[in-house]
């Protein structure tokens, strides 16, 4: 379906349609995931096999290969990749209580082995799960200890003075 110029709203109409130009189009690839607009494959899907410029040969799930114009094609794969460029960095995604950071550890593989068969048999959720769960321990008993430490000692603002 082509578009007529006098047909699309312009923008001063206040409901204006917003309509990428040229230069934010996510360009065809070979490997994209096409779905066929217009033709007698209307309605159809298929891989792109090579693109030179506006045309496309496109590989149908038949077997058949056609050739085709950019614009008679829904292009997916480049429709997932502009929605990448342009998502806000945490958007759709749930926030989590806490962000997690990924870290290398050295584990003996023994160990490492043996939690994942107890992960397996549902004792414990996950190896990461265990892992935070059991340095926080350590961490609060740790803050617990440094507490009862500086309970002890004076603090370094703490001003003793004798009365004579």
């Amino acid at each position: 379906m082509r578009h007529l110029p006098h047909l699309l709203p312009t923008s001063a109409e206040p409901h204006a349609a917003q309509h990428d130009s040229p230069d934010d189009r996510e360009p065809a690839r070979a490997g994209d995931k096409v779905r066929m607009k217009n033709g007698p494959h209307a309605g159809a899907r298929g891989v792109i096999r090579s693109a030179r410029g506006d045309r496309l040969r496109v590989r149908l799930p038949d077997g058949a290969s056609v050739v085709v114009i950019a614009s008679d094609i829904t292009n997916y794969s480049a429709a997932a990749r502009l929605a990448w460029k342009r998502m806000p960095k945490r958007a759709g995604r749930p926030l989590a209580l806490e962000r997690k950071v990924r870290v290398s550890l050295r584990i003996d593989s023994g160990t490492w082995t043996a939690l994942a068969v107890h992960a397996a048999r549902g004792h414990i959720r996950s190896r990461e799960h265990l892992t935070n769960v059991l340095l926080h321990r350590a961490l609060q008993r740790l803050d617990a200890g440094a507490d009862a430490v500086n309970r002890q000692r004076p603090s370094r603002r703490t001003v003793v003075r004798s009365v004579p």
